[in-house]
Protein backbone atom coordinates (compact mmCIF):
# COMPACT_ATOMS: atom_id res chain seq x y z
CA UNK A 1 0.00 0.00 0.00
CA UNK A 2 1.38 3.41 -0.95
CA UNK A 3 2.09 5.71 1.93
CA UNK A 4 -0.03 8.54 0.53
CA UNK A 5 -3.05 6.22 0.53
CA UNK A 6 -2.88 5.60 4.26
CA UNK A 7 -5.37 7.49 6.40
CA UNK A 8 -4.39 5.92 9.69
CA UNK A 9 -6.10 6.88 12.92
CA UNK A 10 -4.22 8.85 15.55
CA UNK A 11 -3.85 7.30 18.99
CA UNK A 12 -5.54 4.05 19.83
CA UNK A 13 -8.66 4.66 17.75
CA UNK A 14 -7.84 1.99 15.18
CA UNK A 15 -8.17 -0.68 17.84
CA UNK A 16 -11.95 -0.33 18.04
CA UNK A 17 -13.77 -3.54 17.16
CA UNK A 18 -14.99 -3.68 13.58
CA UNK A 19 -18.67 -4.62 13.14
CA UNK A 20 -19.55 -7.76 11.23
CA UNK A 21 -20.48 -6.96 7.60
CA UNK A 22 -23.99 -8.39 7.87
CA UNK A 23 -24.81 -6.51 11.07
CA UNK A 24 -23.34 -3.27 9.73
CA UNK A 25 -25.11 -3.34 6.38
CA UNK A 26 -28.31 -4.52 8.03
CA UNK A 27 -28.23 -1.59 10.44
CA UNK A 28 -27.79 0.85 7.54
CA UNK A 29 -30.74 -0.72 5.72
CA UNK A 30 -32.98 -0.56 8.79
CA UNK A 31 -32.08 3.08 9.38
CA UNK A 32 -32.97 3.93 5.79
CA UNK A 33 -36.32 2.20 6.17
CA UNK A 34 -37.11 3.90 9.47
CA UNK A 35 -36.25 7.36 8.12
CA UNK A 36 -38.41 6.78 5.05
CA UNK A 37 -41.61 6.04 6.99
CA UNK A 38 -42.78 9.69 7.33
CA UNK A 39 -42.14 10.27 3.62
CA UNK A 40 -44.26 7.26 2.72
CA UNK A 41 -47.26 8.31 4.80
CA UNK A 42 -48.03 11.78 3.44
CA UNK A 43 -48.51 13.07 -0.12
CA UNK A 44 -47.80 16.73 0.68
CA UNK A 45 -44.76 17.11 2.91
CA UNK A 46 -44.61 20.11 5.29
CA UNK A 47 -41.13 21.16 4.19
CA UNK A 48 -40.54 24.89 3.74
CA UNK A 49 -39.79 24.93 -0.02
CA UNK A 50 -41.73 21.77 -0.88
CA UNK A 51 -44.97 23.42 -2.11
CA UNK A 52 -43.00 25.63 -4.47
CA UNK A 53 -41.08 22.62 -5.82
CA UNK A 54 -44.28 20.60 -6.25
CA UNK A 55 -45.96 23.49 -8.04
CA UNK A 56 -43.06 23.80 -10.47
CA UNK A 57 -43.19 20.08 -11.20
CA UNK A 58 -46.93 20.39 -11.77
CA UNK A 59 -46.22 22.92 -14.53
CA UNK A 60 -43.39 20.90 -16.10
CA UNK A 61 -45.44 17.70 -16.38
CA UNK A 62 -48.55 19.51 -17.69
CA UNK A 63 -49.69 18.82 -21.23
CA UNK A 64 -49.59 21.61 -23.81
CA UNK A 65 -53.34 22.09 -23.51
CA UNK A 66 -53.26 22.38 -19.71
CA UNK A 67 -54.32 25.67 -18.16
CA UNK A 68 -50.89 26.02 -16.52
CA UNK A 69 -49.20 26.13 -19.93
CA UNK A 70 -51.22 29.27 -20.68
CA UNK A 71 -49.47 30.91 -17.72
CA UNK A 72 -45.95 29.46 -17.82
CA UNK A 73 -43.83 28.04 -20.58
CA UNK A 74 -40.71 25.84 -20.21
CA UNK A 75 -37.52 27.86 -20.46
CA UNK A 76 -34.49 25.57 -20.16
CA UNK A 77 -30.95 26.89 -19.78
CA UNK A 78 -27.62 25.81 -18.26
CA UNK A 79 -28.44 26.88 -14.72
CA UNK A 80 -27.45 24.96 -11.57
CA UNK A 81 -30.03 23.38 -9.25
CA UNK A 82 -31.88 21.55 -12.00
CA UNK A 83 -31.67 18.03 -10.56
CA UNK A 84 -35.27 18.06 -9.33
CA UNK A 85 -36.55 19.51 -12.61
CA UNK A 86 -34.68 16.92 -14.66
CA UNK A 87 -35.48 13.84 -12.58
CA UNK A 88 -39.02 14.22 -11.26
CA UNK A 89 -40.80 14.78 -14.63
CA UNK A 90 -39.11 11.62 -15.91
CA UNK A 91 -40.19 9.65 -12.84
CA UNK A 92 -43.70 11.07 -13.16
CA UNK A 93 -44.10 9.23 -16.47
CA UNK A 94 -44.11 5.96 -14.52
CA UNK A 95 -45.82 7.01 -11.28
CA UNK A 96 -48.00 9.78 -9.81
CA UNK A 97 -46.29 13.16 -9.50
CA UNK A 98 -46.61 13.20 -5.69
CA UNK A 99 -44.94 9.77 -5.49
CA UNK A 100 -42.09 10.94 -7.73
CA UNK A 101 -41.60 14.00 -5.53
CA UNK A 102 -41.49 11.91 -2.36
CA UNK A 103 -39.02 9.54 -4.00
CA UNK A 104 -36.73 12.46 -4.75
CA UNK A 105 -37.25 13.74 -1.20
CA UNK A 106 -36.17 10.30 0.02
CA UNK A 107 -32.92 10.67 -1.93
CA UNK A 108 -32.43 14.09 -0.37
CA UNK A 109 -32.95 12.58 3.07
CA UNK A 110 -30.76 9.48 2.74
CA UNK A 111 -27.89 10.39 0.42
CA UNK A 112 -26.02 12.70 2.87
CA UNK A 113 -25.77 10.09 5.68
CA UNK A 114 -24.93 7.38 3.15
CA UNK A 115 -22.19 9.64 1.83
CA UNK A 116 -20.79 10.15 5.33
CA UNK A 117 -20.70 6.38 5.89
CA UNK A 118 -18.99 5.76 2.53
CA UNK A 119 -16.39 8.46 3.12
CA UNK A 120 -15.59 7.16 6.60
CA UNK A 121 -15.30 3.62 5.23
CA UNK A 122 -12.76 4.74 2.62
CA UNK A 123 -10.56 6.96 4.77
CA UNK A 124 -10.35 4.54 7.71
CA UNK A 125 -10.39 1.37 5.58
CA UNK A 126 -12.73 -0.37 8.01
CA UNK A 127 -16.34 -0.40 9.09
CA UNK A 128 -17.47 1.47 12.18
CA UNK A 129 -20.72 2.21 13.97
CA UNK A 130 -19.74 5.84 14.49
CA UNK A 131 -20.58 7.38 11.06
CA UNK A 132 -24.08 5.95 11.34
CA UNK A 133 -24.80 8.87 13.67
CA UNK A 134 -25.36 10.86 10.47
CA UNK A 135 -28.61 8.93 10.00
CA UNK A 136 -29.83 10.08 13.41
CA UNK A 137 -29.60 13.74 12.39
CA UNK A 138 -30.85 13.22 8.81
CA UNK A 139 -34.02 15.25 9.47
CA UNK A 140 -32.00 18.42 10.01
CA UNK A 141 -32.64 22.10 9.29
CA UNK A 142 -31.86 21.85 5.58
CA UNK A 143 -34.13 18.83 5.10
CA UNK A 144 -37.02 20.46 6.95
CA UNK A 145 -36.43 23.58 4.85
CA UNK A 146 -37.00 21.48 1.73
CA UNK A 147 -33.58 22.09 0.15
CA UNK A 148 -33.91 18.96 -1.96
CA UNK A 149 -31.45 19.75 -4.76
CA UNK A 150 -28.88 20.89 -2.21
CA UNK A 151 -29.15 17.75 -0.09
CA UNK A 152 -29.00 15.40 -3.06
CA UNK A 153 -25.92 17.33 -4.15
CA UNK A 154 -24.33 17.00 -0.70
CA UNK A 155 -24.91 13.26 -0.71
CA UNK A 156 -23.43 12.89 -4.19
CA UNK A 157 -20.48 15.10 -3.21
CA UNK A 158 -19.65 12.80 -0.31
CA UNK A 159 -20.19 9.58 -2.24
CA UNK A 160 -18.16 10.74 -5.24
CA UNK A 161 -15.41 12.04 -2.95
CA UNK A 162 -15.24 8.58 -1.37
CA UNK A 163 -14.95 7.10 -4.86
CA UNK A 164 -12.21 9.58 -5.79
CA UNK A 165 -10.19 8.69 -2.71
CA UNK A 166 -10.69 4.97 -3.31
CA UNK A 167 -9.26 5.41 -6.82
CA UNK A 168 -6.05 7.13 -5.70
CA UNK A 169 -4.13 3.90 -6.20
CA UNK A 170 -5.56 3.40 -9.71
CA UNK A 171 -3.73 6.30 -11.30
CA UNK A 172 -4.43 9.54 -13.13
CA UNK A 173 -6.75 8.22 -15.86
CA UNK A 174 -9.25 6.67 -13.48
CA UNK A 175 -9.48 9.79 -11.34
CA UNK A 176 -9.77 12.11 -14.35
CA UNK A 177 -12.55 9.96 -15.78
CA UNK A 178 -14.47 9.97 -12.51
CA UNK A 179 -14.10 13.74 -12.24
CA UNK A 180 -15.45 14.15 -15.77
CA UNK A 181 -18.44 11.95 -14.93
CA UNK A 182 -19.07 13.70 -11.60
CA UNK A 183 -19.03 17.33 -12.64
CA UNK A 184 -22.42 17.61 -14.36
CA UNK A 185 -24.46 15.81 -11.66
CA UNK A 186 -22.85 17.98 -8.99
CA UNK A 187 -23.31 21.19 -10.99
CA UNK A 188 -26.97 20.50 -11.68
CA UNK A 189 -27.62 19.62 -8.02
CA UNK A 190 -25.99 22.61 -6.31
CA UNK A 191 -22.83 24.67 -6.67
CA UNK A 192 -22.06 24.40 -2.97
CA UNK A 193 -22.14 20.60 -3.31
CA UNK A 194 -19.51 20.89 -6.03
CA UNK A 195 -17.44 23.11 -3.72
CA UNK A 196 -17.75 20.54 -0.90
CA UNK A 197 -16.60 17.73 -3.19
CA UNK A 198 -13.55 19.75 -4.29
CA UNK A 199 -12.77 20.68 -0.68
CA UNK A 200 -12.82 17.06 0.52
CA UNK A 201 -10.70 15.65 -2.28
CA UNK A 202 -8.38 18.65 -2.21
CA UNK A 203 -7.89 18.44 1.56
CA UNK A 204 -6.86 14.79 1.41
CA UNK A 205 -4.59 15.44 -1.58
CA UNK A 206 -2.97 18.43 0.12
CA UNK A 207 -2.37 16.48 3.34
CA UNK A 208 -0.70 13.66 1.39
CA UNK A 209 1.51 16.13 -0.49
CA UNK A 210 2.49 17.84 2.77
CA UNK A 211 3.27 14.57 4.52
CA UNK A 212 5.48 13.39 1.68
CA UNK A 213 6.97 16.84 1.00
CA UNK A 214 6.20 16.22 -2.66
CA UNK A 215 3.72 17.91 -5.00
CA UNK A 216 1.90 15.29 -7.04
CA UNK A 217 0.58 17.28 -10.01
CA UNK A 218 -1.34 14.31 -11.37
CA UNK A 219 -3.66 14.27 -8.37
CA UNK A 220 -4.49 17.95 -8.83
CA UNK A 221 -4.79 17.83 -12.62
CA UNK A 222 -7.29 14.97 -12.30
CA UNK A 223 -9.65 17.46 -10.64
CA UNK A 224 -9.47 19.93 -13.54
CA UNK A 225 -12.91 19.06 -15.01
CA UNK A 226 -14.50 19.92 -11.66
CA UNK A 227 -13.24 23.49 -12.03
CA UNK A 228 -13.18 24.15 -15.77
CA UNK A 229 -16.61 22.79 -16.73
CA UNK A 230 -18.59 24.74 -14.06
CA UNK A 231 -16.80 27.97 -14.98
CA UNK A 232 -17.78 27.50 -18.62
CA UNK A 233 -21.38 26.66 -17.72
CA UNK A 234 -21.68 29.62 -15.37
CA UNK A 235 -20.41 31.85 -18.13
CA UNK A 236 -23.14 30.56 -20.43
CA UNK A 237 -26.05 30.66 -17.98
CA UNK A 238 -28.40 33.68 -17.96
CA UNK A 239 -27.96 36.23 -15.19
CA UNK A 240 -30.77 36.48 -12.66
CA UNK A 241 -32.27 39.84 -11.87
CA UNK A 242 -32.39 39.25 -8.12
CA UNK A 243 -28.71 38.20 -7.95
CA UNK A 244 -27.71 41.33 -9.83
CA UNK A 245 -29.78 43.50 -7.48
CA UNK A 246 -28.48 41.75 -4.36
CA UNK A 247 -24.83 41.99 -5.32
CA UNK A 248 -22.22 39.44 -4.37
CA UNK A 249 -23.21 38.99 -0.75
CA UNK A 250 -26.83 40.10 -0.78
CA UNK A 251 -25.96 42.84 1.71
CA UNK A 252 -26.18 40.50 4.73
CA UNK A 253 -23.27 39.10 6.72
CA UNK A 254 -23.32 36.56 9.53
CA UNK A 255 -21.03 38.82 11.58
CA UNK A 256 -23.79 41.42 11.71
CA UNK A 257 -26.31 39.08 13.41
CA UNK A 258 -26.44 38.54 17.14
CA UNK A 259 -24.58 35.66 18.85
CA UNK A 260 -27.76 33.66 19.52
CA UNK A 261 -28.63 33.69 15.82
CA UNK A 262 -25.11 32.56 14.93
CA UNK A 263 -25.35 29.74 17.48
CA UNK A 264 -28.71 28.65 16.06
CA UNK A 265 -27.32 28.66 12.52
CA UNK A 266 -24.32 26.63 13.67
CA UNK A 267 -26.73 23.98 14.96
CA UNK A 268 -28.44 23.58 11.56
CA UNK A 269 -27.26 19.96 11.28
CA UNK A 270 -29.16 19.06 14.48
CA UNK A 271 -32.37 21.12 14.24
CA UNK A 272 -35.69 19.30 14.34
CA UNK A 273 -39.03 20.15 15.94
CA UNK A 274 -38.01 19.98 19.61
CA UNK A 275 -35.09 21.89 21.20
CA UNK A 276 -34.53 19.25 23.89
CA UNK A 277 -34.27 16.47 21.30
CA UNK A 278 -31.90 18.68 19.31
CA UNK A 279 -29.67 19.19 22.36
CA UNK A 280 -29.55 15.42 22.87
CA UNK A 281 -28.39 15.02 19.27
CA UNK A 282 -25.66 17.61 19.79
CA UNK A 283 -24.54 15.77 22.91
CA UNK A 284 -24.51 12.44 21.08
CA UNK A 285 -21.91 13.84 18.67
CA UNK A 286 -19.92 16.24 20.85
CA UNK A 287 -19.56 14.25 24.08
CA UNK A 288 -18.01 11.08 22.58
CA UNK A 289 -15.58 13.20 20.54
CA UNK A 290 -14.57 15.20 23.61
CA UNK A 291 -14.13 12.07 25.77
CA UNK A 292 -12.06 10.30 23.12
CA UNK A 293 -9.92 13.41 22.59
CA UNK A 294 -9.24 13.72 26.31
CA UNK A 295 -8.27 10.05 26.54
CA UNK A 296 -6.04 10.25 23.48
CA UNK A 297 -8.15 7.66 21.64
CA UNK A 298 -9.78 9.76 18.96
CA UNK A 299 -9.21 8.25 15.52
CA UNK A 300 -8.76 10.97 12.90
CA UNK A 301 -8.30 11.08 9.15
CA UNK A 302 -5.76 13.94 9.02
CA UNK A 303 -6.81 15.71 5.81
CA UNK A 304 -10.54 15.53 6.53
CA UNK A 305 -10.04 16.38 10.19
CA UNK A 306 -8.30 19.61 9.24
CA UNK A 307 -11.00 20.40 6.68
CA UNK A 308 -13.71 20.02 9.33
CA UNK A 309 -11.84 22.36 11.66
CA UNK A 310 -11.37 24.82 8.81
CA UNK A 311 -15.09 24.81 8.07
CA UNK A 312 -15.91 25.52 11.71
CA UNK A 313 -13.42 28.39 11.69
CA UNK A 314 -14.86 29.74 8.43
CA UNK A 315 -18.44 29.58 9.67
CA UNK A 316 -18.48 32.93 11.55
CA UNK A 317 -17.15 34.65 8.43
CA UNK A 318 -19.57 33.02 5.99
CA UNK A 319 -22.16 35.40 4.52
CA UNK A 320 -25.83 34.67 5.00
CA UNK A 321 -26.41 35.33 1.28
CA UNK A 322 -24.18 34.93 -1.75
CA UNK A 323 -24.94 35.57 -5.45
CA UNK A 324 -28.66 35.49 -4.78
CA UNK A 325 -28.43 32.27 -2.71
CA UNK A 326 -29.40 32.11 0.95
CA UNK A 327 -28.49 30.15 4.08
CA UNK A 328 -24.83 30.11 3.03
CA UNK A 329 -23.55 30.14 6.61
CA UNK A 330 -25.91 27.30 7.61
CA UNK A 331 -24.78 25.21 4.68
CA UNK A 332 -21.17 25.69 5.80
CA UNK A 333 -22.17 24.58 9.32
CA UNK A 334 -23.79 21.43 7.91
CA UNK A 335 -20.68 20.66 5.86
CA UNK A 336 -18.53 21.03 8.97
CA UNK A 337 -20.60 18.57 10.99
CA UNK A 338 -20.86 15.94 8.23
CA UNK A 339 -17.14 16.09 7.45
CA UNK A 340 -16.33 15.93 11.18
CA UNK A 341 -18.37 12.74 11.58
CA UNK A 342 -16.71 11.15 8.54
CA UNK A 343 -13.22 12.22 9.65
CA UNK A 344 -13.35 10.85 13.21
CA UNK A 345 -14.10 7.72 15.20
CA UNK A 346 -14.22 8.01 19.01
CA UNK A 347 -15.60 4.56 19.84
CA UNK A 348 -12.25 3.04 20.85
CA UNK A 349 -12.28 5.30 23.91
CA UNK A 350 -15.34 3.51 25.30
CA UNK A 351 -14.34 -0.13 25.01
CA UNK A 352 -17.22 -2.54 25.74
CA UNK A 353 -19.29 0.41 27.01
CA UNK A 354 -19.69 1.61 23.45
CA UNK A 355 -22.68 -0.70 23.12
CA UNK A 356 -24.56 1.65 25.48
CA UNK A 357 -23.56 4.61 23.36
CA UNK A 358 -24.85 2.79 20.28
CA UNK A 359 -28.10 1.94 22.08
CA UNK A 360 -28.54 5.61 23.03
CA UNK A 361 -28.03 6.57 19.39
CA UNK A 362 -30.65 4.08 18.22
CA UNK A 363 -33.13 5.34 20.80
CA UNK A 364 -32.55 8.96 19.89
CA UNK A 365 -32.91 8.17 16.20
CA UNK A 366 -36.28 6.51 16.80
CA UNK A 367 -37.41 9.48 18.89
CA UNK A 368 -36.51 11.94 16.14
CA UNK A 369 -38.33 9.92 13.47
CA UNK A 370 -41.39 9.57 15.72
CA UNK A 371 -41.32 13.32 16.37
CA UNK A 372 -41.27 14.06 12.64
CA UNK A 373 -44.13 11.63 12.05
CA UNK A 374 -46.24 13.15 14.83
CA UNK A 375 -45.73 16.73 13.64
CA UNK A 376 -46.48 15.81 10.05
CA UNK A 377 -49.63 13.89 11.04
CA UNK A 378 -50.89 16.91 12.96
CA UNK A 379 -50.21 19.15 9.96
CA UNK A 380 -51.96 16.83 7.50
CA UNK A 381 -55.06 16.53 9.70
CA UNK A 382 -55.28 20.22 10.55
CA UNK A 383 -53.60 23.09 8.76
CA UNK A 384 -53.11 21.36 5.40
CA UNK A 385 -56.79 20.42 5.32
CA UNK A 386 -57.73 24.01 6.16
CA UNK A 387 -55.49 25.40 3.44
CA UNK A 388 -56.94 23.03 0.85
CA UNK A 389 -60.49 23.93 1.89
CA UNK A 390 -59.79 27.65 1.71
CA UNK A 391 -58.13 27.51 -1.72
CA UNK A 392 -60.70 25.10 -3.20
CA UNK A 393 -62.94 27.97 -4.35
CA UNK A 394 -60.21 29.52 -6.52
CA UNK A 395 -60.90 28.94 -10.20
CA UNK A 396 -58.32 27.67 -12.72
CA UNK A 397 -56.17 30.32 -14.38
CA UNK A 398 -57.26 32.90 -11.79
CA UNK A 399 -54.85 35.62 -10.73
CA UNK A 400 -54.37 35.44 -6.96
CA UNK A 401 -52.90 38.33 -4.97
CA UNK A 402 -51.27 37.09 -1.75
CA UNK A 403 -51.04 39.43 1.25
CA UNK A 404 -50.33 38.79 4.91
CA UNK A 405 -51.76 39.98 8.18
CA UNK A 406 -48.47 40.99 9.76
CA UNK A 407 -45.72 43.05 8.16
CA UNK A 408 -42.52 41.35 7.09
CA UNK A 409 -40.17 40.65 9.98
CA UNK A 410 -42.83 40.91 12.70
CA UNK A 411 -41.52 38.94 15.71
CA UNK A 412 -44.89 37.24 16.34
CA UNK A 413 -45.13 35.57 12.94
CA UNK A 414 -43.80 32.29 14.33
CA UNK A 415 -46.77 31.82 16.64
CA UNK A 416 -49.15 31.82 13.69
CA UNK A 417 -47.26 29.10 11.88
CA UNK A 418 -48.12 25.41 12.23
CA UNK A 419 -45.67 23.49 14.38
CA UNK A 420 -44.27 21.88 11.26
CA UNK A 421 -43.01 25.33 10.20
CA UNK A 422 -41.93 26.80 13.54
CA UNK A 423 -38.40 25.48 13.08
CA UNK A 424 -38.00 28.40 10.64
CA UNK A 425 -37.85 30.92 13.46
CA UNK A 426 -36.57 33.69 11.19
CA UNK A 427 -38.80 32.90 8.20
CA UNK A 428 -42.53 33.31 7.69
CA UNK A 429 -43.00 29.83 6.28
CA UNK A 430 -46.64 30.43 5.38
CA UNK A 431 -45.56 32.44 2.33
CA UNK A 432 -44.74 29.21 0.44
CA UNK A 433 -48.08 27.50 0.96
CA UNK A 434 -50.23 29.65 -1.33
CA UNK A 435 -48.61 27.41 -3.96
CA UNK A 436 -51.51 25.06 -3.19
CA UNK A 437 -53.60 27.38 -5.37
CA UNK A 438 -51.31 26.44 -8.27
CA UNK A 439 -50.99 22.76 -7.40
CA UNK A 440 -54.68 22.08 -6.77
CA UNK A 441 -56.42 24.82 -8.75
CA UNK A 442 -54.04 25.89 -11.56
CA UNK A 443 -53.93 29.54 -10.44
CA UNK A 444 -51.28 32.22 -10.97
CA UNK A 445 -49.47 33.90 -8.06
CA UNK A 446 -47.13 36.84 -8.74
CA UNK A 447 -44.25 35.58 -6.57
CA UNK A 448 -44.21 31.95 -7.70
CA UNK A 449 -41.84 30.75 -10.45
CA UNK A 450 -41.44 34.25 -11.84
CA UNK A 451 -37.66 34.67 -11.51
CA UNK A 452 -36.25 34.00 -14.94
CA UNK A 453 -32.90 32.22 -14.81
CA UNK A 454 -33.64 30.50 -11.51
CA UNK A 455 -35.87 27.71 -12.78
CA UNK A 456 -36.72 26.30 -16.22
CA UNK A 457 -39.96 28.29 -16.47
CA UNK A 458 -40.91 31.66 -17.92
CA UNK A 459 -44.12 33.63 -17.36
CA UNK A 460 -46.12 34.39 -20.50
CA UNK A 461 -46.52 38.00 -21.57
CA UNK A 462 -50.19 38.24 -20.54
CA UNK A 463 -49.09 37.68 -16.93
CA UNK A 464 -45.67 39.34 -17.10
CA UNK A 465 -46.60 42.67 -15.46
CA UNK A 466 -47.75 40.78 -12.37
CA UNK A 467 -44.54 38.75 -11.98
CA UNK A 468 -42.12 39.69 -9.21
CA UNK A 469 -39.13 37.36 -8.67
CA UNK A 470 -38.16 36.52 -5.10
CA UNK A 471 -40.41 39.04 -3.43
CA UNK A 472 -42.43 38.85 -0.22
CA UNK A 473 -46.21 39.14 0.13
CA UNK A 474 -47.12 42.71 1.11
CA UNK A 475 -48.85 43.72 4.33
CA UNK A 476 -52.61 43.84 3.63
CA UNK A 477 -53.07 47.60 4.39
CA UNK A 478 -51.11 48.25 1.16
CA UNK A 479 -54.31 47.31 -0.68
CA UNK A 480 -55.77 50.69 0.30
CA UNK A 481 -52.78 52.77 1.40
CA UNK A 482 -50.13 52.14 -1.22
CA UNK A 483 -46.83 53.80 -0.28
CA UNK A 484 -43.86 54.29 -2.64
CA UNK A 485 -42.00 51.58 -0.70
CA UNK A 486 -44.90 49.16 -1.19
CA UNK A 487 -45.04 49.91 -4.91
CA UNK A 488 -41.30 49.41 -5.29
CA UNK A 489 -41.41 46.06 -3.49
CA UNK A 490 -44.61 44.90 -5.21
CA UNK A 491 -45.25 46.78 -8.49
CA UNK A 492 -48.19 44.48 -9.24
CA UNK A 493 -50.20 46.31 -6.52
CA UNK A 494 -50.84 49.16 -8.96
CA UNK A 495 -54.44 48.83 -10.19
CA UNK A 496 -54.74 45.48 -8.43
CA UNK A 497 -58.60 45.45 -8.47
CA UNK A 498 -58.58 45.22 -12.29
CA UNK A 499 -55.62 42.85 -12.47
CA UNK A 500 -56.46 40.15 -9.89
CA UNK A 501 -59.42 37.83 -9.34
CA UNK A 502 -58.80 36.76 -5.73
CA UNK A 503 -56.95 37.94 -2.64
CA UNK A 504 -55.41 35.29 -0.38
CA UNK A 505 -54.76 36.58 3.14
CA UNK A 506 -52.16 34.69 5.21
CA UNK A 507 -52.41 34.50 9.02
CA UNK A 508 -56.05 35.50 8.64
CA UNK A 509 -56.74 34.89 12.32
CA UNK A 510 -54.64 37.95 13.11
CA UNK A 511 -57.01 40.35 11.34
CA UNK A 512 -59.96 41.55 13.38
CA UNK A 513 -63.28 41.38 11.50
CA UNK A 514 -61.58 39.62 8.62
CA UNK A 515 -64.95 38.77 7.08
CA UNK A 516 -65.50 42.51 6.57
CA UNK A 517 -62.08 43.27 5.13
CA UNK A 518 -62.42 46.02 2.49
CA UNK A 519 -66.08 45.17 1.82
CA UNK A 520 -66.33 47.58 -1.10
CA UNK A 521 -63.55 45.66 -2.91
CA UNK A 522 -63.55 42.12 -1.51
CA UNK A 523 -66.22 39.46 -1.01
CA UNK A 524 -65.36 36.72 1.53
CA UNK A 525 -65.22 33.20 0.09
CA UNK A 526 -63.60 30.94 2.71
CA UNK A 527 -61.54 31.45 5.84
CA UNK A 528 -59.55 29.66 8.54
CA UNK A 529 -57.07 30.69 11.19
CA UNK A 530 -54.15 30.40 8.81
CA UNK A 531 -55.60 31.82 5.58
CA UNK A 532 -58.67 33.40 3.99
CA UNK A 533 -59.74 33.84 0.37
CA UNK A 534 -61.69 36.84 -0.97
CA UNK A 535 -63.11 37.35 -4.43
CA UNK A 536 -62.25 40.74 -5.92
CA UNK A 537 -65.51 42.49 -6.72
CA UNK A 538 -65.70 43.18 -10.48
CA UNK A 539 -65.43 46.84 -11.44
CA UNK A 540 -66.39 48.66 -14.60
CA UNK A 541 -69.03 46.17 -15.64
CA UNK A 542 -66.87 43.16 -14.88
CA UNK A 543 -64.11 44.09 -17.33
CA UNK A 544 -60.58 43.27 -16.24
CA UNK A 545 -57.31 43.64 -18.11
CA UNK A 546 -54.38 41.36 -18.65
CA UNK A 547 -50.79 42.57 -18.87
CA UNK A 548 -51.15 43.24 -22.60
CA UNK A 549 -54.04 45.61 -21.93
CA UNK A 550 -56.57 43.17 -23.34
CA UNK A 551 -59.95 42.72 -21.63
CA UNK A 552 -60.61 39.43 -19.88
CA UNK A 553 -63.66 38.09 -18.11
CA UNK A 554 -63.95 38.39 -14.34
CA UNK A 555 -63.74 35.08 -12.50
Amino acid sequence: MRRDDRHQADGAGAAAGEPAPLAWHGAIGLMCLALSVPLALYDTLPLLDYPSHLGRMRVLVADEGDVLRRIWTPDWSLIPNLALDLCVPLLARAMPLETAMRLFAGLALLLPPLGVVALSRVVFRRRSWWPLVAFIIAYDGTMLAGFLNFRVGVGLALLLAAAQLALRRRGFGWRLGLAAISVLPLYFCHLTALALHLAIVGAVEAEANWRERWLRLGGWLALAPLVIVPLVLLRLKPATEEAANAGLFGGVWTLLTNPLERLRNLATAFLSYDPFVDLMAVALVVVPLAVAWRRGCLARAPGLWLLALGLFVAFPLAPMALLGGTWVDRRVALFAVLVLIAATDPLAAFGPARRWLIAAGVGLGLVRVALVGAVWADFAAGDLRDLERVTAAIEPEARVLVVRARPRGHPAHIWWQPRAWQIMVDVDATIHWPALALIRRGAFLPLLHTGRGRQPLAVRASYGCLARPDGQPPHWPALTRLSPADLEAAPYLADWPVRFDYVLLLQAGEVADGDRLLPELLAPVAASRIAAVYRVRPADGGVRLDCLGQPRAAR
